[in-house]
Parts: C-alpha cells; sequence; structure tokens
C-alpha cells in the first residue's frame, strides 16, 4: 500500500529545521491529539511517530517496503588489517 501525503499537515512545524524552544512540551502536545501527526521535516511531508507502539511495530513490520528499510542490518566484521599498527 503506497504511502500517501494529505493536503494539509496535521502540525504547522518543521521538526528538523524549526528552532523548537521545548521540544519535549511540543511533542507532548502533539502527542496528546494523536498517536502520529503530519508535519514536515526538512521541508517536506512526513509521519511522526509519537508512541513507543507505533515505532515498535514499524520496525517489526517486514512486509511493507517501509519496515524493511527499518530493519537493523546485521554487519560483518571486516577481516580487514589496519594500514598502520595500532600501538
Amino acid at each position: 500500500m503506497p504511502l500517501t501525503t494529505p493536503a494539509t499537515l496535521d502540525a504547522d512545524i518543521d521538526v528538523m529545521l524549526d528552532d523548537l524552544p521545548d521540544v519535549p512540551a511540543t511533542l507532548r502536545a502533539l502527542r496528546a491529539d494523536r498517536p502520529a501527526v503530519w508535519a514536515r521535516a526538512f521541508g517536506e511531508p512526513a509521519l511522526l511517530l509519537l508512541s513507543h507502539a507505533l515505532v515498535n511495530d514499524a520496525f517489526r513490520d517486514k512486509d511493507t517496503p517501509g519496515g524493511r528499510v527499518l530493519q537493523p542490518r546485521r554487519h560483518r566484521r571486516s577481516r580487514q588489517k589496519p594500514a598502520m599498527p595500532l600501538r
């Protein structure tokens, strides 16, 4: 299911670029209305997940492209030797 952005956003803030005087209070006020809101991040519409349950579900959802993107990748240990000896 493709994600479509609404014509009007729920919050008139840019969570990444605006100088928010009190970030915890802003998030608390947004969370009081609903667990997720549409706002801006870096000037683009963004869905802000404001509850632990929604964030947790998003990370665990492997059936949608967004969920797969959020899955942490396991990194292999590099077998490459350092260029300079460590002291």
